[in-house]
Parts: C-alpha cells; sequence; structure tokens
C-alpha cells in the first residue's frame, strides 16, 4: 500500500542518515579515510550474511519490517568496534611512543579483541534473551539484529 511504502521509504532515508552520521563520527574519530572505509565494508559486508545466516541456516522464512531497524543497531555496534579498536591502539603508542608498529599491534590488538568480545557478549545475550517473546515480529528481529555481530 502507499502507506507501507511511505513509511518504509522515510525509514530507509533514516537508515541512510544513519550511515552518514556513523560514517562522519569514524573519519573525525579515526582522523583516516582507509579505516573508515575498511570499517564501513566490515558494517555492510555483515548484512548479506547475516540475511543467509537468518534465511538458510536459521530456516526463518518471515521477514518483518521490523527487522529494518536492525540496520541503525547494526551501524552502531560496527562503529563501536573500530573506535574500540583505534582507541586501544592510540592508548598503547602513548605508552610505548618509541616501539615498532609490529609491537604496538601484539599490545593492543588482543585488549581491543577482548573488549570487542565482552560488548559483542553482553549485546548478544540481550537480544537473545528476548528471542523467547511470542511475538514473531519481535523475536525474529532480534534474531535477525544480533547476527551480524555472530558473523
Amino acid at each position: 500500500s502507499n502507506f507501507t511504502e511511505s513509511v518504509l521509504g522515510r525509514d530507509m532515508l533514516l537508515a541512510c542518515a544513519s550511515a552518514v552520521i556513523t560514517t562522519l563520527a569514524m573519519l573525525i574519530h579515526t582522523k583516516s579515510p582507509f579505516i573508515t572505509v575498511i570499517g564501513l565494508l566490515q558494517i555492510i559486508l555483515s548484512f548479506p550474511l547475516s540475511f543467509f545466516v537468518y534465511t538458510l541456516i536459521g530456516g526463518l522464512d518471515f521477514f518483518p519490517f521490523l527487522n529494518f531497524i536492525g540496520v541503525f543497531v547494526v551501524f552502531a555496534l560496527g562503529a563501536d568496534n573500530v573506535f574500540v579498536t583505534v582507541d586501544k591502539w592510540k592508548n598503547a603508542r602513548i605508552a610505548h611512543p618509541t616501539a615498532e608498529t609490529a609491537v604496538i599491534a601484539a599490545i593492543s590488538l588482543p585488549d581491543a579483541a577482548t573488549a570487542m568480545f565482552l560488548t559483542a557478549s553482553t549485546t548478544a545475550i540481550a537480544f537473545f534473551g528476548t528471542a523467547i517473546c511470542p511475538v514473531a515480529p519481535v523475536s525474529t528481529k532480534l534474531f535477525h539484529a544480533e547476527n551480524p555481530r555472530r558473523c
């Protein structure tokens, strides 16, 4: 119907605005167009992989419009991973100003991976915990929104 199309169009406009704001925030924080593009690529590539897991592995055919809200969640969580990694790198560089790049990577990346694992785990518990909701659009939306974090 026209109402559904207008609402979906408006929501997609908001999703695009969210992507632009996320991109600008990543560019300002990282001060690197390369890291920003790679971070966005990581986020964007999570969508088809998530849909694959949702439909083929999860066997879910029902895909309500509520799932599109996951776009906002995935952009925010993907950007968070980039921010954590960059901050850990900067902190390691400040603590060891004369160290080689390989040493900084050896110090910062395991630390960043641990932090991302913990934040991803708590988010996954929250999302999957609500998957028991008997309202189908709510339970499938939460399953779909969390899949990019696992992939």
